[in-house]
């Protein structure tokens, strides 16, 4: 994220469903940030993201397609539809500025007038865009958008990038000229991914973080359909938490769906993640998916905070939280160093718990113990257990063990640790678990990986 000193303008892409506002919102901050698809309602929360041009810089934000009246089987509009065309509304009060986006393959369209009232009613400055203008057919369409009488009209073609230059320099003269003029300076930040399958509460409980609606919410599972991601402060501390879509078997994800995408773009977010809050569903039992979401987590070297979800709807008595810590370390004995939380994301219980936690495992994360504290740490181990004595050669007679010289940090944020070895036999990993489990015990590193990497000591 960056710091804002001088607060970019926001800049909202508004529209009817399936105009291209997400392929234009990437285009605009050049990278692959929203879920494109030629299905109508693809997008469904706002997604914000930084534009750069002609050494000026806004918020760019993509909405949820306008004026889209599903129904459902009771004849009464879907509730997720009525949400997204709520916050698409809403953004109207909170931009700066508006490119009202039109589809020049499909023409002048009954929701493309009324959208342009809406424009006008809201009284900020605006850019009118005809995108998908790469088709011949289309370009001769260009000239019906100007009976919405909202002046000239801007073609591009945000696929390809045609005409997106000649849009940033409209956007760009119609926001205050000392707006987005000051460079933008890179802000450390921790990264917090929430993960879980679909419907455990992920967008409840950012919501419930964040204070606001800031993701739309619904008992219908694949509600998130792409990661999003806002910025808070807590205790002097930048977090980005992100929001991502729910994760569940390949078998069970149509190919190519949204759901299969949506999927992949979480994956690809929790890889780049300090940490990840995993959601498990508390009101069901602990299922194969589960257990392998957290062991994909342990592969990527996140830190891990088990959030156990719906507390609230468990009946409950003094052994409860006993028994449930004991199902938790069976069911995930590799990561037992991940702290758990029972909360409810829908009424908060715990929930005040979470940013300190957050703190707390970022920090540990990044801690660093030094030389002379390790390798008196490894003397102490050896007298209470040396390496065992194994066969110099396979199958033969006289054994040997590996010899230790010394324990060195090599890095953190996660921590990895080179031990050192003088004799070339292999540690058994019982006896490097051995290692990580006092590790843990002297130093604690809460929530975070360690990475033990065995190295001859050339010295």
């Amino acid at each position: 994220m960056i710091t804002k000193k001088d607060n970019p303008p926001l800049v909202a892409i508004v529209g009817r469903v399936n105009v291209g506002k997400s392929t234009l919102f990437n285009r605009l901050i050049e990278q692959r940030k929203a879920l494109v698809s030629t299905l109508p309602g693809t997008t469904r929360d706002l997604n914000y993201g930084l534009c750069e041009w002609d050494k000026r810089n806004f918020i760019a934000i993509d909405t949820g397609g306008l004026m889209e009246q599903r129904l459902n089987t009771q004849n009464v509009m879907d509730d997720i539809a009525r949400q997204v065309e709520s916050k698409a509304r809403e953004i109207f009060q909170k931009c700066d500025a508006i490119i009202f986006l039109v589809d020049a393959r499909d023409g002048l369209l009954a929701p493309d007038r009324q959208i342009a009232q809406l424009v006008r009613q809201s009284k900020k400055p605006f850019v009118l865009a005809a995108n998908k203008t790469d088709a011949e057919k289309a370009k001769q369409k260009v000239t019906e958008f100007q009976k919405l009488g909202l002046g000239t009209v801007i073609s591009v073609a945000a696929a390809t990038g045609a005409g997106v230059g000649d849009l940033l320099d409209r956007v760009l003269k119609i926001l205050p000229k000392k707006s987005g003029t000051k460079k933008l300076i890179p802000e450390k930040e921790i990264k917090v991914a929430i993960v879980g399958q679909p419907n455990t509460g992920k967008s409840s409980l950012l919501n419930q973080l964040m204070g606001e609606e800031r993701v739309i919410v619904s008992a219908l599972p694949h509600t998130t359909r792409e990661p999003q991601d806002t910025q808070l402060e807590f205790e002097g501390h930048k977090i980005r938490l992100i929001d991502t879509a729910g994760i569940r078997r390949k078998s069970k994800v149509p190919p190519k769906s949204l759901e299969r995408i949506g999927i992949s773009m979480s994956v690809d977010t929790l890889k780049k993640s300090d940490i990840v809050l995993l959601m498990l569903d508390l009101s069901r039992n602990l299922t194969s998916q589960d257990i392998e979401l957290a062991r994909l987590l342990l592969n990527s070297s996140v830190s891990i905070i088990l959030l156990a979800n719906k507390y609230d709807l468990l009946e409950k008595d003094a052994t409860t939280v006993k028994k449930l810590a004991a199902y938790f370390d069976k069911n995930f004995p590799f990561i037992d160093w991940a702290p758990v939380l029972y909360i409810s994301a829908q009424n908060g219980r715990n929930c005040q718990k979470i940013l300190p936690l957050i703190l707390e495992v970022s920090e540990e994360r990044k801690k660093v113990v030094g030389k002379k504290d390790l390798n008196e740490l490894l003397q102490r181990l050896f007298k209470k257990m040396p390496p065992p004595l194994q066969p110099k050669k396979r199958g033969g007679q006289i054994k040997s063990r590996a010899y230790i010289s010394k324990i060195i940090q090599k890095d953190s944020n996660p921590p990895v640790f080179g031990i050192k070895v003088t004799n070339p036999i292999k540690i058994p990993e019982q006896y490097l678990n051995f290692l990580e489990r006092h590790l843990r015990e002297y130093y604690k590193f809460l929530g975070t990986p360690i990475k033990l990497v065995v190295e001859r000591d050339e010295e």
